[in-house]
């Protein structure tokens, strides 16, 4: 190597080490420069739920969670753009950890999923180690409940003709009808209220329910997917891994949603009924829209986050 090449190398290195910044981190900055929000390029969510940082204007919590050795709360937030785990380990320790709120990272920040009752809260924790699915922290759904949400009190119920939800999951087994995450229309009552769900109907296999039509997709029981359901106002959508999606006609006309639900059959009755998600989930975001000409995108980006395929 010439001397010139030498001194070249020598200048660039005491540089990077005289401003305090080692040739390590400066890789480092240069991949987390690299990292994409999701809600930055696809604005207007009405519910973002990740346990990765999804807008880059947010600077709220990830999690509330609950430490099973006393059941006192913290909430753990971002240490740059993923779930800051040594805070979530630090306070829960030996111990385990259970979601008592997941808060919602959308641009309105009206809704944020909950869950009062202990033995019905999800677990991050499980017994000093951060549960993850792919390398990533994954909340772990067990049947028997799940997270709901409602509307901030100053909020009425949102009206809608069209609906998207992107969700990332692995399911555990099937014992009937889980969810992974549905809305819940003005005016309904009953379990069959819930409507354009991430809806499990098999070991393999999960569907879009709206109304009695069915679109059905298989999916796997062993890895994460990555499933988007979309009702255009005429049909639904769903497919797994940015996969053809499979459809089905239907026509709601406008109606108005009131609340959300995050792996649980119904937002306040029946809490143990089997509807209740057994699974991992990672991601669930939703946008009052048709998001047909975006899917691509939306999935990449997730993708990005999660490695799902």
């Amino acid at each position: 190597m010439g001397m010139r090449k030498l001194l070249l190398i020598a200048t660039i290195f005491f540089s990077l080490y005289s401003s305090g910044q080692s040739p390590m981190f400066k890789l480092i900055a240069k991949k987390a420069s690299s990292y994409t929000y999701l809600l930055d390029s696809y604005p207007n969510a009405t519910i973002a739920y990740a346990t990765v940082k999804l807008r880059s204007a947010y600077s709220g919590d990830c999690l509330r969670v609950r430490r099973s050795s006393d059941d006192a709360e913290q909430d753990i937030g971002f240490a740059g753009n993923y779930l800051d785990t040594a805070s979530l380990k630090t306070f829960v320790s030996s111990n385990s950890g259970y979601v008592v709120k997941w808060y919602n990272q959308s641009d309105s920040a009206n809704w944020f999923a909950f869950n009062t009752t202990t033995s019905f809260q999800p677990r991050i924790v499980n017994a000093g180690v951060v549960e993850r699915q792919n390398g990533s922290p994954s909340v772990r759904f067990i049947t028997g409940g799940g997270l709901y949400n409602g509307l901030n009190v100053t909020t009425s119920a949102i009206s809608v003709s069209s609906h998207s939800i992107f969700s990332v999951f692995q399911p555990l087994s099937y014992l009937g009808y889980e969810r992974i995450a549905s809305f819940r229309r003005s005016g309904d009552g009953s379990d069959d209220s819930w409507y354009c769900s991430t809806l499990q109907l098999g070991v393999n296999s999960f569907g879009a329910y709206m109304a009695g039509n069915v679109a059905a997709v298989s999916v796997s029981g062993t890895a994460l997917n990555l499933y988007d359901v979309i009702h255009t106002g005429s049909e639904i959508r769903n497919a797994n891994n940015n996969g053809t999606p499979t459809t089905a006609s239907n026509s709601l006309g406008t109606f108005n949603i009131v609340s959300y639900s995050v792996g649980q059959s119904d937002y306040s009755s029946r809490p143990t009924y089997n509807g209740n998600a057994n699974a991992y989930i990672s991601c669930v975001v939703a946008y009052n829209a048709d998001k047909t000409s975006d899917r691509g995108g939306i999935n990449s980006i997730i993708n990005g986050y999660y490695a799902v395929y």
